[in-house]
C-alpha cells in the first residue's frame, strides 16, 4: 500500500510541475497542436517517471559506517534483566497528544479509495450510457463517421467515431459546420485523451491541478476542432454565429467532445488570433529539461529511500512451510502453513513504517518455497536477522510450550543466541502458554546456512490441547505478534 501511495504522490508532483510549465510557457502564442502534444506528453511522463528505479545516492556516509549492530551491543547476557528504558508499549507508539495516527491513516485510505471508486464508477456508467445510446439510436454512416440520431440528445457531441445528433437537426441549424467540427474530434481521436485524463483524475482526484489540466485539454480539443472545421472552407463569420446561437446543453456522456461549450469567448479569441510565430514551436522542447529534472528528482528520492532502508535494521521473517508443504496438521482444517501465514499477515499489518527497522517476508501467500529460497531471500535483503516461524507436533501430547532454536554451525551463533534470549523473555510475558527458558540447539538448514544471525521460533505444539487452543485464537495471535515486534524494537 505504501508503494502505491508513494507512486500516486510522485505522479501528482510530476503532473503538477509539467502543468505549471504549460501555464507559464505554452498557453499563448503557440501552435494549437503543440498544446495538445505538450499536455499528452505531460500525462505520460506523470504516469511513467515514478516507475523509474534509477537511484542517486546523496548520502556520503556508507551503510557499513552508519548501520547499527545492536544485537551484540544491546542484547542481554544470560541471567541479566531486560533494559526497560527503551520499551514503548505498542498502544502508545503511534499515539501523540491523543491522536492515533494508525487510525487516521486508515481513515485517509478509506476516503481516498472511496473517491477513486466513485469516479471510476461514474466513468463506467458513462461508457455504458454511450453504448446504450448507440444501440437505440438511428444510424447513418457518412464516410469515416457514424451519425447517431436520438430524441434524448439535446446538443451535438462525439465519442470516437460516433457523432451524436438531436432529432430534426437540419442544415439551417448549421448541420454541415457542426458535422465538420465533430469530424475533427473523431479523426484526431480526442476521446483517447479524455479517457486518459479521466483515469488520471480518478487516481489523483485530490489534486486540483489534474482537474485544471482536464479543462485545458478539453479547451485545446475545441480549438483544434474549430481550426479543422474552418480549414475545410467554412465561412468564419457564419461558424462563429452558430457558436453564439447554440445554447449549451448538458451532455449524457462526460467522455465526449461536444460542439457546445461554456468557453465560446476563448474560442472566438483563438479563431481571431494572428499567425503564430514559427519560433514558438521550439517551446515544446521545454519538455526535455523538464523530463530530465523529474528523472533526477525521482532518482534522488529513490536514492534517499534506498539509503534509509539500508540503514534500517532489517529482519526477514519466514512463514514456515506453504503450498504443497502443509507442515504439522490437526485434522483437515488446521495446518501449520496457515498458522504461520496468519502470523506473518498480522505482523505486516502491525509493523509501522516509521520504525527504525524494516521487515521483509519470505512469503505473504500460500506458496511453496524451498529452504534454499528462504535463505537466499535473507541474503538478497542483506538481513541483520532471520526469523523462521513454525508450530510443532509431538507424539507425546503433554509436550508443550514456545521454543527458540539456533544452530551451533552458524557463523553468528553468539548473536543468534543473544537475540533468541530476548525473544524468549518477551514470550514469557504471555499468559496461557509456556515458554522454554533456554535456547535450543538444532542443525536446521535455514539456521546453519544463513549468513546473518538466525532463529527458528516454534510457537507451541499443535499436538497439545492447551497450545492448540491458544495459538488458534485470533486475540492470542495478535499478542504473539506484539511480543515479536517488541523484541525486534529492542534490537
Amino acid at each position: 500500500m505504501e508503494a502505491y501511495i508513494r507512486y500516486i504522490i510522485l505522479s501528482s508532483l510530476c503532473l503538477g510541475i509539467c502543468y505549471a510549465v504549460y501555464l507559464l510557457l505554452m498557453r499563448k502564442k503557440q501552435k494549437i497542436s503543440h498544446l495538445r502534444y505538450f499536455l499528452l506528453i505531460s500525462m505520460l511522463l506523470a504516469i511513467v517517471i515514478p516507475f523509474s528505479k534509477v537511484k542517486i545516492n546523496l548520502n556520503w556516509i556508507t551503510t557499513e559506517q552508519t548501520k547499527s549492530h545492536k544485537i551484540v551491543q544491546a542484547l542481554p547476557q544470560p541471567g541479566n534483566k531486560i533494559d526497560k528504558i527503551n520499551y514503548i508499549p505498542e498502544d502508545q507508539e503511534n499515539t501523540t497528544f491523543g491522536i492515533n495516527y494508525s487510525t487516521v491513516k486508515k481513515l485517509l485510505y478509506v476516503i481516498y479509495f472511496a473517491g477513486l471508486s466513485i469516479i471510476i464508477l461514474r466513468l463506467l456508467l458513462h461508457l455504458f450510457s454511450a453504448f446504450k445510446l448507440f444501440t437505440c439510436s438511428e444510424k447513418k454512416y457518412e464516410r469515416d463517421v457514424t451519425l447517431l440520431i436520438n430524441e434524448k440528445i439535446k446538443s451535438p457531441y462525439n465519442f470516437f467515431h460516433w457523432i451524436f445528433l438531436p432529432e430534426n437537426f437540419s442544415a439551417d441549424k448549421g448541420y454541415n459546420e457542426i458535422i465538420a467540427h465533430e469530424r475533427v474530434h473523431a479523426s484526431q481521436y480526442h476521446s483517447v485523451d479524455l479517457i486518459l485524463i479521466e483515469l488520471l483524475s480518478a487516481v489523483m482526484w485530490f489534486n486540483p491541478l489534474v482537474w485544471m489540466m482536464k479543462k485545458s485539454i478539453q479547451l485545446v480539443h475545441e480549438y483544434l476542432a474549430d481550426e479543422g472545421a474552418l480549414n475545410t472552407g467554412i465561412d468564419k463569420l457564419k461558424y462563429q454565429a452558430i457558436l453564439i446561437n447554440e445554447v449549451a446543453e448538458g451532455r449524457i456522456i462526460c467522455l465526449s467532445s461536444s460542439f457546445n461549450r461554456s468557453t465560446i469567448k476563448k474560442r472566438m479569441i483563438m479563431m481571431s488570433k494572428s499567425k503564430i510565430n514559427k519560433n514558438s514551436r521550439f517551446k515544446i522542447l521545454g519538455l526535455i529539461p523538464v523530463t530530465l529534472i523529474l528523472l533526477v528528482g525521482v532518482a534522488c528520492l529513490n536514492g534517499r529511500q534506498a539509503s534509509t532502508d539500508a540503514n534500517k535494521f532489517t529482519v526477514v521473517i519466514d512463514a514456515g512451510h506453504g503450498g504443497k508443504d502443509s507442515g504439522a496438521k490437526v485434522g483437515d482444517k488446521i495446518n501449520e502453513k496457515d498458522l504461520t501465514l496468519s502470523l506473518v499477515n498480522l505482523l505486516r499489518e502491525k509493523a509501522s513504517a516509521d520504525k527504525d527497522y524494516k521487515l521483509i517476508f519470505t512469503r505473504e501467500d500460500d506458496k511453496f518455497m524451498s529452504l534454499a529460497q528462504r535463505v537466499e531471500k535473507a541474503k538478497e535483503s542483506k538481513a541483520d536477522l532471520f526469523i523462521s516461524l513454525h508450530f510443532d507436533k509431538a507424539p507425546d501430547a503433554n509436550i508443550s510450550g514456545i521454543k527458540c532454536y539456533t544452530s551451533e554451525s552458524s557463523n553468528d551463533q553468539r548473536k543468534s543466541s543473544n537475540a533468541g534470549r530476548l525473544f524468549l523473555t518477551e514470550f514469557k510475558q504471555l499468559n496461557g502458554i509456556k515458554t522454554q527458558g533456554n535456547i535450543q540447539k538444532a542443525n536446521f538448514y535455514v539456521l546453519r546456512n544463513s549468513e546473518c544471525p538466525a532463529l527458528l521460533l516454534n510457537i507451541g505444539f499443535l499436538s497439545n490441547a492447551n497450545d492448540l487452543v491458544f495459538v488458534t485464537d485470533p486475540t492470542n495471535q495478535e499478542l504473539i505478534c506484539d511480543k515479536i515486534l517488541n523484541a525486534i524494537h529492542k534490537l
